[in-house]
C-alpha cells in the first residue's frame, strides 16, 4: 500500500520518534487509536513507548471528558469550560504538528524517490 521507498521511510522515522509518534497521535482529533496502534505495532514501535506514549498523549483528552461529565453532575461552568479550553488546545496543537509532519514528509518523500 505504501510502496517499499515510503515503508522503509516510515520504519525509520518510527525507530527514531516513535514514542512521540505515538503522543502526537493522541493529540489529533478524528484519527481512531486503534487503528493508529494497529499500524504502530506492525512497524515496529516497542511495547514501552506505546504505553507511555499512550499515557501521555491520552491525559489531556481523558482530563477534558472527565471534567465534562464533572461538570454536567455538579454544574459547575468553570470546569466546563476548563474542559473545553483542554480539548481544544490539544486538538489544535494536534493539527498543527500533524499538519506540519505532512509538509515535512511530502517535502523529503519527493527527494527519497528517484
Amino acid at each position: 500500500m505504501l510502496g517499499p521507498a515510503r515503508a522503509e521511510r516510515v520504519d525509520a522515522l518510527i525507530d527514531r520518534r516513535g514514542l512521540w509518534a505515538v503522543v502526537g497521535q493522541r493529540f489529533v482529533p478524528g484519527i481512531s487509536d486503534a487503528l493508529a496502534s494497529y499500524a504502530f505495532g506492525a512497524f515496529g514501535v516497542p511495547l514501552w513507548q506505546m504505553a507511555v506514549g499512550s499515557l501521555i498523549g491520552s491525559l489531556p483528552r481523558a482530563f477534558a471528558y472527565t471534567a465534562l461529565g464533572a461538570s454536567i453532575a455538579n454544574r459547575s461552568a468553570w470546569l466546563a469550560y476548563s474542559a473545553i479550553a483542554v480539548w481544544c488546545v490539544s486538538a489544535t496543537v494536534g493539527a498543527f504538528a500533524a499538519h506540519r509532519g505532512y509538509r515535512r514528509w511530502r517535502r523529503h518523500s519527493g527527494k527519497a524517490q528517484p
